[in-house]
């Protein structure tokens, strides 16, 4: 099966969507409050996305935007020798502190080791480049589970041809030929 770490709730939707399906299992680290939802209309959302799209989900209480990566190595271990996942996704270690802690617990958690599960496919998702470069986007690549082929890109252009240029997004779709 498919393990999907997500530091929140989205991280997977917006990094995974391809992967959501039986036989994968989805961790938030923590679900919040906001403003305009709460954290039970959130879980109650996520309960009705997961139903839909048939993947199993378990959510950690750790304090959104105060993860530290020492208190995550054990639940992440722990979590992949319960589920014994042939493939792990985790976040893109990116400018979010929780990203780049999640990120880091994961790598400490799945290397290779007598004590834990061995996992033969990491992957890492969420595209965010660090430079500012022509041709370079800030989005998602959704990637076909089966042929691990491009289905589809979306986002935004790091750097605008003109100044006259406020935003460019784009959506690209990838097809079999």
């Amino acid at each position: 099966g498919t393990l999907i770490l997500a530091p929140h709730v989205d991280d997977e939707v917006l990094g995974c969507h391809t992967f959501l399906a039986s036989g994968t299992t989805v961790c938030y680290f923590g679900i919040e409050d906001r403003p305009t939802v709460s954290a039970k209309e959130r879980r109650e959302e996520l309960a009705a996305v997961a139903a839909h799209k048939g993947f199993a989900w378990r959510a950690f209480d750790f304090a959104v935007n105060r993860y530290q990566c020492a208190d995550l190595i054990g639940t992440v271990e722990q979590v992949v020798n319960a589920c014994q996942p042939g493939r792990v996704l985790v976040p893109h270690p990116s400018y979010n502190q929780d990203h780049r802690a999640v990120y880091d617990a994961a790598i400490t958690a799945l290397r290779p080791h007598d004590r834990n599960w061995f996992v033969p496919e990491v992957l890492v998702y969420e595209v965010k480049p660090h430079k500012r470069r022509p041709g370079l986007f800030q989005g998602q690549v959704w990637i076909d589970s089966g042929t691990r082929q491009p289905l589809m890109e979306t986002g935004k252009l790091t750097k605008l041809p003109s100044v006259w240029v406020k935003e460019i997004t784009f959506t690209r779709e990838y097809t079999q030929v």
